[in-house]
């Protein structure tokens, strides 16, 4: 649950910082689980609507994974965290959120390039209205200034 100040924040700001939703033994399992998908993506299971290697790197490759949920319970478990969606639907002041899609933007230590600071909803142009957008960035590695958040 977001305090009044978190939400003021969000509305003054743009952005508010949440709490922990995972424990750790949560984000080792999605670590392992977004390993595997990477490597069954040719397999006959399910699959992401969209798995890219945007470096065409094959040593040290970028992947975006679009919709893993498609093809992990942990993801799908993680797109409906309650802690989540409650949270998110104080910041639109709503009783109940929709999702949209998931996305893994998954790189090694110094490879590819700087991200700069962004808002999502520009890229997405067929979702109206704007204020009505939010995206939860939910982090399962370690992140500060020195790894590139």
């Amino acid at each position: 649950m977001l305090t009044t100040e978190q939400i003021a924040q969000f509305e003054r700001d743009g952005f508010v910082k949440g709490g922990r939703v995972l424990d750790a033994a949560q984000v080792e399992l999605l670590q392992r689980e977004t390993l595997r998908v990477i490597e069954e993506q040719d397999g006959a299971g399910p699959r992401p609507i969209q798995l890219i290697n945007l470096t065409g790197n094959g040593e040290a490759p970028v992947w975006q994974i679009v919709d893993i949920y498609l093809a992990s319970e942990p993801f799908a478990e993680l797109v409906h965290n309650a802690q989540i969606a409650q949270e998110i639907a104080q910041l639109l002041r709503s009783e109940s959120v929709r999702l949209w899609h998931d996305q893994i933007q998954y790189k090694p230590a110094q490879t590819g390039g700087v991200n700069p600071w962004h808002q999502d909803s520009p890229l997405w142009p067929p979702l109206t209205p704007k204020d009505r957008q939010i995206t939860a960035w939910v982090a399962l590695d370690d992140v500060d200034e020195e790894n590139g958040c």
